[in-house]
């Protein structure tokens, strides 16, 4: 590493745990087209910490009384357009503009989408999203510097997700601990848990590159002109 490129590291650092302006502007523009629900959530995805936040004033709003989130898209249907392009306004004024992704943000997101992978593949499951936020929000503590459980336990979620997320129990919690024992270049305990969990080594590399090219694609859209 270079001496100039490491104050540009530590500044990228600092902004991990604040949206995305452009994400936020995007989302803004969309939801005023009447965007559908599905589309929306497909967007805020994109970004933990607007996601994260986004999931966090449902759970604290009430707006989730008998049922758990399991989807960005459901969330969005239940906050409704509305309330959703105000609750995005407010959100652009801490909202800060992104060059490019961290290290940590681009991690949250292969694994979070190599996880949605994996649940299609190995669980036959056409939605697989509360995979994908069980990956998004398994690394949240480094994003924003606090403990995890505080960030998971008032989130509207089931507590076999929530479980998933804070113990790597079930089967979702299981397939998480796979996905850190791949970023951890842990080539026994790779083999061991694929053997263990009947996962073909063709399936689970396919799938973590597709996981990385769609991070790749993602990260060109969202900071093009940045």
């Amino acid at each position: 590493m270079t001496e100039n490129s490491q104050p540009e590291t530590d500044a990228q650092q600092r902004i991990d745990d604040k949206p995305n302006k452009r994400v936020v502007d995007n989302l803004i523009e969309r939801a005023k087209q009447s965007a559908a629900p599905a589309e929306l959530g497909e967007a805020i995805k994109t970004d933990p910490i607007l996601c994260y936040a986004f999931m966090a004033e449902l759970g604290s709003s009430g707006a989730v009384p008998r049922e758990y989130i399991t989807s960005c898209r459901q969330a969005i249907e239940l906050m409704g357009l509305p309330l959703l392009i105000e609750w995005l306004e407010a959100a652009l004024e801490h909202a800060v503009d992104v060059p490019k992704f961290s290290p940590r943000v681009r991690d949250s997101l292969i694994r979070a989408r190599f996880m949605e992978l994996m649940g299609r593949t190995t669980m036959k499951r056409e939605d697989t999203e509360d995979l994908y936020l069980v990956g998004l929000f398994s690394q949240l503590d480094k994003l924003v510097d606090m403990p995890l459980p505080e960030l998971i336990l008032p989130l509207p979620f089931a507590e076999d997700v929530r479980a998933a997320i804070l113990e790597q129990i079930g089967r979702i919690g299981r397939l998480l601990k796979f996905a850190q024992t791949i970023e951890s270049a842990d080539e026994a305990g790779i083999d061991f848990m694929q053997t263990n969990m009947h996962l073909p080594s063709v399936q689970v590399y396919d799938a973590y590159n597709e996981a990385y090219d769609w991070m790749v694609e993602i990260e060109a859209k969202v900071t093009a002109n940045a």
